[in-house]
């Protein structure tokens, strides 16, 4: 196992895109103003580890608070689980793996918790058989 750790924090989603014109030029920046912040915390953590080139399996447990409001089992509404693994996946490169193409396997999954956060594990893969 390359990295297994609870990332405290409700999990900011990566991929929703803002344009501004400036100077005549179009910039594009994250529509979500948190998600700088919680993308440096992620590196910060990851980046006491030694990045691996070998093919990764990489594992997401995203856990939220259920609203006291909320009577639904799942947690089916946004932000987007794909959103939510752009995140980790991006950070995590140059850190855990040296890019996220890297990644082969993906399991990812959002619930209702006591706490905020992700689970992260990601598992280097040697050899994988196919049914």
């Amino acid at each position: 196992m390359i990295y297994h750790g609870w990332i405290q924090g409700k999990p900011i989603p990566q991929g929703s895109k803002t344009a501004v014109v400036r100077n005549g030029k179009a910039v594009m920046f994250e529509a979500n103003k948190k998600h700088k912040a919680y993308r440096q915390m992620l590196e910060k953590i990851f980046s006491s580890c030694t990045p691996t080139s070998s093919p990764v399996r990489v594992e997401l447990v995203f856990t939220f608070e259920q609203p006291k409001t909320v009577t639904r089992l799942f947690p089916s509404v946004k932000p987007d689980i794909d959103k939510l693994s752009r995140t980790i996946l991006d950070a995590a490169s140059g850190h855990l793996f040296v890019d996220d193409a890297q990644v082969i396997i993906l399991n990812a999954r959002k619930h209702y918790g006591p706490a905020d956060g992700v689970l992260v594990r990601v598992f280097e893969i040697t050899e994988i058989t196919i049914p």
